[in-house]
């Protein structure tokens, strides 16, 4: 099946002067499944972390997003939903050096449908390699698992991306790739799996910064918790 996926994002980070940083992250994509039905995702992350210098820097995060689709009604079933709430909070970190940035992330969360809850665990493990202040080239992995009494989902995601921000222009633009699979298991064992393959493309506006990695090592450093695009 054919999908295709409209997002907006924006970050904003302030740096209090003493290490201790705030980053505000808010999220919206509108997704459409061929012509069977869409579905719209909102959410909200706020970042509190300590980054002393250029090195290293580490905190934590709390999210929030919604996934809001008529679908989930199951065509107005009474008692159903249509949308699935999820919260999910954790630890990060990141290491620098002057070629090139890893990260990694840590959480646990709920997601909520119909009055019913599944735990939410997710990790995350990302490099961004640049070969020159503004080209940057950026790979992460990330794996999440939605437990509910005896029924376990895994989404595992893999994207390559590729950044190039015009020195004498406040825009950056970027393409890539993402992969997704979904593995689903009863009991421990699996009962199949299936998987996605997606191309993306866009543009970022940013504002206060001189290039790609002034931009990451003095504002906004953290990528967004979505569990799906």
């Amino acid at each position: 099946m054919d999908n295709s996926t409209w997002s907006l994002r924006g970050a904003v980070n302030y740096d209090t002067g003493s290490g201790f940083n705030v980053q505000g992250d808010l999220d919206w994509a509108r997704t459409t499944v061929e012509e069977d039905f869409d579905y719209n995702r909102f959410g909200g992350t706020g970042h509190l972390y300590y980054r002393p210098s250029q090195d290293f820097a580490f905190g934590a995060f709390g999210s929030w997003s919604r996934f809001q689709s008529d679908i989930f009604g199951l065509a107005g079933i009474p008692g159903l939903d249509d949308d699935i709430d999820d919260k999910l909070a954790g630890i990060e970190g990141a290491w620098f050096n002057d070629a090139a940035t890893v990260y990694a992330a840590l959480g646990y969360g709920k997601a909520a449908y119909s009055g019913e809850e599944a735990d939410h665990y997710m990790g995350r493990l990302g490099l961004r390699y640049f070969l020159s202040d503004n080209i940057r080239f950026d790979l992460e992995g990330s794996l999440n698992r939605l437990s509910y009494d005896v029924a376990d989902l895994d989404i595992r995601t893999l994207k390559a991306v590729a950044n190039y921000r015009p020195e004498t222009l406040p825009v950056t633009f970027f393409a890539g790739y993402r992969y997704d699979e979904w593995e689903p298991s009863l009991d421990g064992a699996s009962v199949g799996s299936e998987d996605n393959h997606s191309v993306m493309a866009g543009m970022r506006v940013h504002f206060g910064s001189n290039s790609l990695k002034d931009e990451e090592r003095s504002g906004p450093i953290w990528s967004s918790t979505s569990l799906l695009p």
